[in-house]
């Protein structure tokens, strides 16, 4: 993404955080950088906030738009098993991002909340450009997303599904089904990782 100097990527792709490679990153920028500030940026699953401080970085640099990152972080879980508990469902994962972006001078551009994606759902009115969905990879989780938050996505917004990988069954079903929703178009699987589209 041209918008962004050499010595900031550098520092954007230095930061903690689970994308593998930096054009994963430079895509959630350039779509971030579109969106009308008018609008919200909504990322569902932040971790250690690397996705979440591209998108502020690209939202800043394009129409200024604002970031609203929702991680359950350290929230009990009810009775499902959290096999990933002691990786990612932290307190001090939730201390991490609110360092990194404020590191990066992107805290002005970034509410991160701590809440489970369905309750945040359930309070949620604003109009969405770009949702961004890398919370619970379970066919289940992926599908309450989609179902919560996708009606929230404008027409020319935009949804993209991380970690579209055969490793993860439930998003590449998700995506599948999503596909056959004709408010779609566009489907774009060139990034790794990513499925992206575009409400019409």
């Amino acid at each position: 993404m041209t918008l962004i100097s050499p010595s900031r990527r550098a520092k954007l792709w230095a930061l903690d955080g689970l994308l593998p490679t930096e054009a994963e990153g430079l895509l959630l920028a350039k779509l971030a950088a579109q969106v009308d500030p008018d609008l919200a940026i909504v990322e569902l699953g932040s971790y250690r906030g690397k996705s979440t401080c591209y998108l502020a970085e690209g939202a800043r640099r394009g129409r200024g738009a604002k970031v609203y990152a929702f991680d359950p972080w350290d929230l009990p879980r009810g009775d499902v098993p959290d096999v990933y508990a002691e990786r990612y469902h932290t307190s001090e994962n939730q201390q991490i991002i609110n360092a990194q972006v404020t590191a990066m001078g992107l805290q002005d551009h970034v509410q991160a909340t701590r809440a489970l994606s369905h309750d945040a759902a359930r309070l949620w009115e604003q109009p969405i450009g770009l949702l961004h969905v890398d919370g619970d990879h379970s066919y289940a989780g992926v599908r309450g997303d989609y179902c919560l938050w996708a009606r929230y996505v404008v027409v020319g917004g935009y949804i993209a599904f991380h970690d579209y990988s055969k490793k993860h069954k439930g998003v590449v079903r998700v995506v599948r089904e999503a596909r056959k929703d004709r408010g779609w178009v566009g489907w774009d699987f060139g990034t790794k990782r990513y499925a992206v589209a575009r409400r019409i």
